[in-house]
């Protein structure tokens, strides 16, 4: 009698136990993350959620086999005030949602911002003068640059620019603001050479024009690119928004919202009016931004519905990714640019604290056909 497992079932098993090893990480670092945020936020601790809304919650997860702790729904609510019982566990979806959405295997091509002026052709990105790919130089048409000292090229074209990896970047990492004329190279406002950013840098980035942001997104916050965080879902056979958010810079930082920077977030409806609060990285609420006062109750951003098509449009690009999010700024004109795509590990917890549960009236469709259990 074969009493051995076929090859099919080794691998099938060999994906469970990885599945199981990694939701078993992550399962630990989100408690951990939201302890935190309890600490530095006791008023976290001042909401409990009834024992109805505990038991739907319980019996919702339990129908899919999961035990989930509730500490980032109570939160959520306390912040936000909408009790529901359907918000999404980020560790449950990184391990058993998101790759059945999304192809992992290809994610990295699609990512890189080198490659959006191909990816994305005919939509509005920010315009790129260099770029660095796999090691060597191109301009901003993809033509091999063919000077000896990248210097002396920045002398040639003097302005304002980001610098940022093209392939990495999250939480604002090695990303830097570029100043040059004739004579001289600044580095985040420091006179020095490009061998500066090849030090931290060493290949696959990419320079591009510092965008003039609305005057609107500028007067909340001036120093940073304040840009849009909007959600999109492919779910039958047509491209939804799920939900939007704005990010601003604090403190006279020239990056919007990161884990690693801080600064504020706030929700964003779709008529584009912004709600009358922001919250920071532990979910403290602000009324008015602390860097300038500037309230957020009352303010609408300009042609925001367009925006969103835009976004819409976007994802239509992406046949192998089934849900993105995007970083879309408005530059000084209301027009919609792209800043960044994301589509693997894609933080939204951010999201359901200001606007509720990430997929809405989608969640129940979307969890009987995409989440997988081990």
């Amino acid at each position: 009698m074969n009493i051995g497992f076929s090859s099919q079932n080794l691998k099938q098993r060999y994906f469970q136990l990885r599945n199981k090893l990694k939701y078993t990480g992550i399962r630990k670092q989100k408690i951990k993350e939201i302890r935190d945020k309890y600490a530095h936020n006791p008023s976290l601790g001042e909401f409990n959620l009834n024992d109805d809304l505990n038991n739907k919650i319980k019996i919702f997860w339990g129908k899919f086999g999961f035990k989930v702790d509730t500490m980032w729904q109570q939160a959520y609510i306390s912040v936000n005030g909408i009790e529901d019982h359907r918000y999404i566990p980020e560790d449950i979806f990184y391990i058993f949602i998101e790759p059945n959405l999304n192809r992992k295997d290809l994610y990295r091509a699609y990512v890189d911002k080198n490659n959006y002026d191909k990816v994305f052709a005919g939509f509005k990105i920010p315009r790129t003068i260099l770029r660095n790919v796999n090691g060597k130089y191109y301009d901003g048409n993809y033509e091999k640059i063919k000077v000896v000292n990248i210097n002396d090229f920045f002398k040639r074209a003097p302005g304002d620019y980001i610098v940022k990896p093209s392939i990495e970047s999250s939480g604002a990492k090695n990303v830097m603001r570029l100043q040059s004329d004739s004579q001289k190279i600044f580095i985040n406002g420091k006179h020095t050479t490009f061998e500066t950013v090849e030090k931290i840098i060493k290949r696959d980035f990419l320079v591009q024009e510092f965008l003039e942001q609305h005057q609107i997104l500028k007067n909340i916050y001036p120093c940073s690119l304040n840009t849009f965080r909007v959600v999109t879902l492919r779910m039958g056979g047509d491209i939804h928004v799920l939900q939007s958010i704005v990010k601003f810079g604090d403190k006279g930082n020239f990056v919007d919202f990161t884990v690693n920077i801080g600064g504020l977030h706030c929700g964003v409806k779709d008529n584009g009016t912004l709600n009358p609060f922001a919250v920071d990285l532990n979910y403290k609420k602000y009324y008015t931004h602390p860097y300038t006062g500037y309230s957020f109750e009352h303010v609408v951003i300009p042609q925001f519905p367009s925006l969103l098509n835009f976004t819409k449009n976007l994802h239509r690009c992406l046949l192998y990714f089934d849900m993105a999010s995007w970083d879309i700024a408005i530059d000084k004109n209301g027009e919609a640019a792209l800043i960044e795509s994301n589509l693997i590990y894609q933080g939204f917890s951010f999201l359901q604290v200001h606007n509720g549960p990430l997929f809405g009236n989608f969640t129940d469709k979307l969890l009987e056909e995409k989440l997988t259990r081990y």
